[in-house]
């Protein structure tokens, strides 16, 4: 019952959130005219990414099986990041849920074990985008969800 329950409330995150993939969350005082300016050079207000939709995988617990669902999203100062995202978006996910997949319950239960996951989704992000690209440039990623069940 739970389990429906959560994987339900993921279902309508996603129905109502996604909008083709990435969604911008901030810079909403920038003009189109700005972004064409100064595509993909560096700037000091960073551009906010979401990987959606929200992943929802399952994994291994001590006597069953166990669901996580985590919500990534992060900034880069590169607004051509962005698009670079949304190109690759089928692989990053790909890889990014094998590598929750590959966790167990007793590491993400502590706060040490979310932040290992944490910088090895950045990790796998970065490492996709600068080979298919030659651009990595994300600062970080963060969960602005956790919910494991």
């Amino acid at each position: 019952m739970v389990v429906a329950a959560v994987l339900a409330v993921g279902w309508i995150r996603y129905y109502f959130l996604n909008s083709g993939g990435i969604t911008e969350l901030a810079d909403a005082d920038a003009t189109e005219e700005d972004e064409d300016e100064d595509e993909g050079e560096p700037r000091t207000t960073p551009y906010y990414f979401s990987l959606n939709p929200v992943f929802v995988v399952n994994f291994v617990g001590r006597w069953q099986t166990r669901f996580l669902q985590v919500n990534v999203e992060g900034p880069t100062r590169d607004s051509s990041i962005k698009k670079h995202i949304t190109t690759h978006l089928l692989q990053i996910r790909n890889n990014i849920v094998l590598l929750m997949n590959s966790k167990i319950y007793d590491d993400l239960i502590t706060a040490e074990g979310k932040e290992l996951l944490r910088k090895e989704v950045l990790t796998e992000l970065k490492k996709i985008l600068r080979k298919e690209t030659g651009n990595d440039e994300i600062e970080d990623v963060y969960f602005t969800s956790f919910v494991m069940q």
